[in-house]
């Protein structure tokens, strides 16, 4: 495992998204999922779930609305700075994000920010809603 250090998720461009209430306290950044044994609420990844996910540009405690990109683009800060372009992101237990494949379901590739934001590496999310 090579958990990634996240402090923010900014949204930099988003093709699809989802508001929704929170199940549990989200933080920006967090992998979230929608959850269908919560009336669908919006959950910290499991690391084992499928459906529809995406990152969290936003904080929620339980029941607040949160939103969360399923595909596009997202800042999550310094956390991407130690990998390479291209490089696959997961998510895994309590929403958390990993470099490493063996711990989780695959959510999106390290991108270029091509001055769309102050980070150079930034997270796109194809939308492959956890398959």
């Amino acid at each position: 495992m090579a958990a990634l250090t996240v402090a923010q998720g900014i949204k930099v461009s988003a093709v699809d998204q989802i508001t929704g209430p929170a199940s549990e306290a989200i933080a920006p950044g967090d992998a979230c999922f929608v959850d269908a044994s919560s009336n669908g609420h919006i959950t910290p990844h499991t690391g084992t779930a499928v459906g529809i996910f995406g990152i969290a540009v936003g904080s929620a405690v339980v029941g607040e609305a949160v939103t969360i990109v399923i595909r596009g683009l997202v800042d999550l800060g310094d956390a991407l700075d130690g990998l390479v372009y291209n490089a696959p992101v997961y998510a895994y237990a309590a929403g958390a994000l990993d470099s490493v494949g063996t711990s989780g379901i695959l959510v999106g590739f390290v991108w270029p920010g091509y001055a769309s934001t102050t980070a150079d590496k930034i997270l796109w999310l194809p939308g492959n809603g956890g398959a």
